[in-house]
């Protein structure tokens, strides 16, 4: 039998069906609301709603990171759930999705007031979940932070300057911890700011937080643009204090 005499054979062995079953291709996002409910999202940032306000913090918080789950994070990606509004309400329990508008409005609002919320609602995945960052060889786990420039050109959104890219845009600092680099704490700077600027407060921060998920050795890595006495002194001073932390 020839190529094309089996593959005729084939597709003619093929029975198509219409059936009743509900196609939806952003599924994978039920996950996510599941985890929300898991480290009590709902709870924590309603409690900051006020009471004349028609939305929920939760249910203008959410669209915002169903938007970032399928990698579109502008505002506009809202729209996307016009088509199957009642799927994307079940998956993360909302009772409706706010305008575009209305989303805009109260996350300018909201700005970044419950940066603090935000944080220790991350912490409560690791706790949850019984997530160890893991260490290296060494037996210290790895603390990973350095600027990374976002790119913003051609609009005139607060805060976007020339980056050390040379190209307008923002410049935010991130911290990874563990060897899988889990995302533990960030911080949004405008594009002009240096990496060391605040540097030396955002470092404490991240040593607070990454204390609450391991007592293990900590090796901080930093760009070497963050080679500054001030950074040297903090480590150092956490290490008197009986910290073991190397950098």
């Amino acid at each position: 039998m020839s190529l094309k005499e089996k593959v005729t054979y084939a597709v003619n062995k093929i029975k198509f069906v219409f059936g009743k079953s509900r196609v939806v291709p952003s599924a994978g996002l039920i996950i996510g609301g599941l985890i929300l409910d898991a480290i009590g999202f709902d709870k924590a940032v309603n409690k900051y709603t006020k009471a004349t306000k028609e939305y929920k913090n939760s249910e203008i918080l959410k669209p915002m990171l169903i938007g970032m789950l399928k990698g579109n994070p502008d505002y506009e990606s809202i729209h996307e759930m016009d088509d199957d509004p009642e799927f994307y309400c079940s998956a993360f329990h909302m009772k409706r999705i706010p305008s575009e508008p209305t989303m805009r409005q109260r996350m300018d609002e909201i700005g970044s007031s419950m940066n603090g919320t935000i944080e220790h609602l991350n912490l409560e995945l690791f706790k949850t979940y019984h997530i160890e960052p893991s260490a290296l060889g060494n037996g210290y786990v790895p603390v990973d932070i350095d600027v990374s420039p976002f790119i913003n050109e051609k609009c005139k959104k607060e805060g976007i300057s020339k980056t050390y890219k040379r190209k307008d845009g923002y410049a935010p600092i991130l911290a990874y911890i563990g060897t899988e680099g889990y995302l533990i704490a960030t911080e949004l700077r405008e594009g002009k700011q240096h990496c060391q600027s605040g540097t030396p407060d955002f470092l404490m921060k991240v040593i607070k937080l990454a204390r609450e998920i391991t007592d293990k050795p900590l090796m901080f890595r930093l760009d070497s643009g963050n080679d500054a006495g001030d950074n040297i002194g903090l480590f150092m001073e956490e290490c008197f204090k009986g910290d073991n932390i190397c950098f």
